[in-house]
């Protein structure tokens, strides 16, 4: 890791800290970092410190994130990488563009380049880590940056400029899990862990990082086919209230709803929370991950939806919601402190190699200095080989399975 400040100081002391460690040369090198280094040098000044080190034949993937966990702490300042060099192992990287204006495809050219580099492996058991460009805050004509808008002026047009905003200046929802199903169509037989790049929970900016390209809006992902046995589970830190709406009216592609129970999206969840019109403010999208709704799709699996931006009477949802139904979740830091545990018990971990780990930035805002359990818990199973990165939204999904798109989740992947 590094904590350094200037961009290409900090790009040059996480290479050099990690590969330092290897005994021959790293196959891959997964790079990590806040977003601080926007204003201290910029990110491509961050990545030529790292080429600066780095063996020019080495593949690379990361991006930006809300914050990390490593052996050394817990971290929202800095940058983190996590190399592997291995003899029984193929990989290969990909990356796709335009997430926000053509999810499918930019998932399934990212997902065609790595299936067609290992095809031919003779390893059997095969994983996919993967980063999508996140959510950001669209700036609407009139009203800017939009967070929250009062009132219902133009209540008929919030459709159109959602999809206008998506395609023309690709801000607002990330749609990960469209970008999912195209890499999920080349590489079904993989294991899948992966999550949204982020800011610092302002929804303003992410990057990805891919070689020494540094990109917006895209996909990056490695996969890998190994001898070692793969392990990967996943655990929630929420509760189910009980309290349950129909959706009655839906917008864009069901990012946005606009009825619960035949009345206005915003006011019932207001009134299921509890909070007062004037809450909504700037800061909402700190508020929200603790109650977010919920709906049970299809195979039985509970998805999580954040409220990200309020327009007027309608709700935009950080995902596509898959129900008519939906019901108010809320969560505690006991609740997802034990989600760790609960991960930990099903996968019965015995001689791990490394542990790498993706998890839900709402769940670092809530726990605070009690995230320092989740490191505890870490390290005590992996020494110092185990990076957590936590981001906006979760994707995790086994072999032949469907690849949930997740939130406010704690995913682990262990290689044995």
């Amino acid at each position: 890791m590094s904590r350094k400040w200037e961009a290409r100081e900090a790009g040059r002391e996480v290479a050099r800290n990690t590969i330092k460690k290897l005994k021959t040369p790293p196959n891959f090198f997964l790079l990590f970092s806040t977003i601080h280094y926007k204003d201290h040098g910029g990110f491509e000044e961050f990545l030529k410190g790292v080429w600066d080190i780095l063996p020019d034949y080495t593949s690379l993937i990361g991006g930006t994130i809300t914050g990390f966990i490593n052996s050394k702490g817990c971290f929202t300042r800095g940058a983190t990488a996590f190399a592997v060099s291995y003899e029984n192992m193929d990989f290969a990287i990909g990356y796709g563009k335009n997430t926000k204006r053509r999810p499918f495809s930019s998932g399934k050219k990212c997902a065609s380049t790595i299936n067609e580099a290992l095809k031919n492996s003779k390893y059997q058991n095969k994983v996919l880590l993967n980063f999508i460009s996140g959510g950001q805050y669209p700036k609407l004509p009139i009203f800017g940056i939009t967070r929250v808008i009062k009132g219902n002026i133009v209540p008929k047009l919030w459709d159109l400029l959602f999809h206008t905003s998506e395609i023309t200046m690709q801000k607002g929802v990330g749609r990960e899990s469209e970008v999912i199903l195209g890499l999920r169509r080349e590489l079904n037989d993989y294991y899948f862990i992966g999550g949204g790049s982020n800011d610092d929970n302002n929804y303003l900016y992410n990057y990805q990082f891919y070689n020494k390209k540094l990109l917006r809006n895209s996909v990056v992902a490695l996969g890998l086919a190994t001898d070692r046995d793969i392990l990967l589970e996943g655990g929630y830190g929420l509760n189910r209230t009980g309290k349950k709406l129909k959706i009655t009216k839906k917008g864009w592609k069901s990012y946005i709803i606009k009825e619960l129970d035949a009345t206005p999206a915003t006011d019932q969840y207001l009134d299921a929370v509890g909070w007062p019109r004037d809450l909504l403010d700037a800061r909402i999208n700190h508020k929200t991950p603790f109650f977010p709704f919920g709906a049970i799709d299809d195979e039985g699996i509970l998805h999580p939806y954040p409220v990200g931006i309020f327009l007027g009477d309608y709700l935009v949802f950080s995902h596509n919601v898959v129900s008519d139904e939906i019901e108010l979740l809320d969560t505690s830091g006991k609740k997802l402190i034990g989600a760790i545990d609960d991960t930990i018990d099903l996968m019965e971990i015995k001689n791990p190699l490394f542990g790498y780990s993706i998890s839900c930035c709402a769940r670092l805002e809530t726990l605070g200095k009690n995230i320092n359990f989740t490191q505890n818990k870490m390290k005590e199973i992996f020494g110092d080989n185990f990076v957590v990165l936590y981001t906006m939204g979760e994707n995790r999904g086994k072999p032949g399975e469907k690849v949930q798109q997740l939130q406010e989740t704690f995913n682990l992947l262990s290689i044995s």
